[in-house]
C-alpha cells in the first residue's frame, strides 16, 4: 500500500518523469473549486486555458460547464480527451501535448477568459515566467481571471534547496536529492514566496484578488487583468 506523501493524503503517482506527482486526479482543492465556480457562473466568451493540466480532470469539468477549453501538458492525454469527447460530443475540449515553452498563441487563440495552472509554472526560469505571463496578459478578456499555484519556498520543498538564498530573478535550481526522490521533481525549479509571486505578477499589470500559502506551503492565487 502506498504511503501518503503530504498532509492531504496524496499518493505517489507519477505521470511524466521529472514533473512531479499527479495530484489533479486525487484531490479537488480550493483553487480547483474557485475556478469551477467561475466557470459555472455563465458561458464565457473566450477559452479556458489549463496549462500543465496533468490528468485533465479539471479541464473536463470546465468543458462540461459549457466552456471552450484548451488543455496543455507534457504528458499525452489525447486518448482520454478523445474518450470524453465521444461521451459528450457537444463539448469543446482541445488537448495540446507540449511543454510550456512551446505554447503558441496561434494554437490557443487571442481571447482567454480563464487561465488555470496548478503545480506547473515553477518549472520555468523566472525570466521565462515573466515573459510567459506578459504574453498571456495581452490575450486576456476584460473579465478574465488567473487561477495559479506554484511551489512555495517555505514548503518542505525548500529544505536544502540550492536556490534558497538566490534573488528570485535568478532563482532556478534543483531540489535536494531527498525532495526530488519524494516528490518526483527533477531538474531546476523556482520556488516562490507569497510576496515574490505577487510582486512579479503586479509588475506585469495583474491585480491580485487573493493570495495565500496552503497548509503544505505552496502559493495559491487568483489574479485579474487590471
Amino acid at each position: 500500500m502506498k504511503k501518503n506523501i503530504n498532509v492531504y493524503g496524496d499518493k505517489t503517482r507519477f505521470l511524466s518523469k521529472g514533473y512531479g506527482i499527479d495530484i489533479s486526479s486525487q484531490r479537488f482543492d480550493d483553487l480547483d473549486r474557485a475556478a469551477v465556480s467561475f466557470a459555472a457562473q455563465k458561458r464565457r466568451e473566450g477559452i479556458f486555458l489549463d496549462v500543465g493540466c496533468g490528468f485533465p480532470i479539471q479541464s473536463t469539468r470546465f468543458a462540461l460547464l459549457d466552456q471552450e477549453v484548451v488543455a496543455i501538458d507534457v504528458s499525452d492525454f489525447s486518448q482520454y480527451i478523445d474518450r470524453v469527447k465521444n461521451l459528450f460530443p457537444e463539448i469543446k475540449l482541445k488537448f495540446l501535448n507540449k511543454k510550456i515553452e512551446d505554447i503558441s498563441i496561434d494554437e490557443i487563440g487571442d481571447r482567454v477568459s480563464c487561465f488555470f495552472s496548478q503545480r506547473t509554472m515553477h518549472y520555468l526560469h523566472p525570466k521565462d515566467f515573466v515573459f510567459f505571463f506578459k504574453k498571456i496578459y495581452k490575450i486576456l478578456l476584460p473579465d478574465a481571471k488567473i487561477f495559479l499555484s506554484v511551489s512555495g519556498i517555505n514548503s518542505e520543498l525548500g529544505n536544502k534547496y540550492e536556490g534558497v538564498n538566490v534573488p528570485v530573478q535568478e532563482r532556478y535550481a534543483p531540489l535536494s536529492e531527498i525532495m526530488q526522490k519524494k516528490h518526483g521533481v527533477h531538474g531546476p525549479v523556482c520556488l516562490y514566496s507569497i510576496d515574490e509571486l505577487k510582486d512579479i505578477l503586479e509588475s506585469i499589470g495583474y491585480k491580485c484578488e487573493y493570495l495565500y500559502a496552503s497548509e503544505f506551503g505552496n502559493i495559491k492565487s487568483v489574479f485579474i487583468r487590471s
